[in-house]
């Protein structure tokens, strides 16, 4: 299968008309959930959860291990997958363009501790619980841990 990144300015026409498949990483460790503190828009500065687009051709799981090696430098094992998210941002890395992503978020475990920043990060760290001034998207994530995957669909899609 040919998996392959898109120029930046295909991208960004992308970004501008379409909505994003993306996959977003709920990793649980002994103590809490991981979180990055994102270098990036549309969150920069903010606490949220790994993830990414998906590739032409990539399977949704195979996205989870890619972004968890690539942003984390570790594997992942799934758990269960929370349901799809709809994630929309008032603007993104191209001026005056908001971004829209349909994520699937994945509770994934690990058993590693040695955790690397990439360009995505500029510092992890584990929660148990969310925090004041945490995005809502990232709140919602937390609340799908304690419901089942049907009751997060009616919350979401009814």
């Amino acid at each position: 299968m040919n998996k392959k990144t898109i120029p930046k300015g295909e991208f960004k026409k992308i970004v501008k008309d379409s909505p994003i498949p993306a996959v977003d990483l709920i990793i649980e460790v002994k103590d809490g959930i991981l979180l990055g503190k994102r270098k990036n828009p549309p969150l920069k500065n903010r606490w949220f959860v790994p993830g990414g687009r998906v590739y032409k051709n990539e399977k949704l799981k195979e996205a989870v291990s890619r972004i968890a090696k690539k942003e984390l430098g570790i594997g992942v094992n799934v758990k269960e997958f929370l349901g799809v998210f709809e994630h929309f941002y008032n603007g993104s890395e191209y001026p005056k363009i908001d971004k829209h992503y349909i994520s699937h978020a994945y509770q994934v475990e690990t058993k590693e501790n040695n955790f690397s920043l990439n360009q995505e990060h500029k510092e992890i760290k584990i929660f148990k619980e969310p925090k004041k001034g945490f995005h809502r998207y990232l709140k919602d994530y937390f609340k799908a841990l304690k419901k089942s995957p049907k009751k997060i669909e009616e919350e979401l899609f009814l």
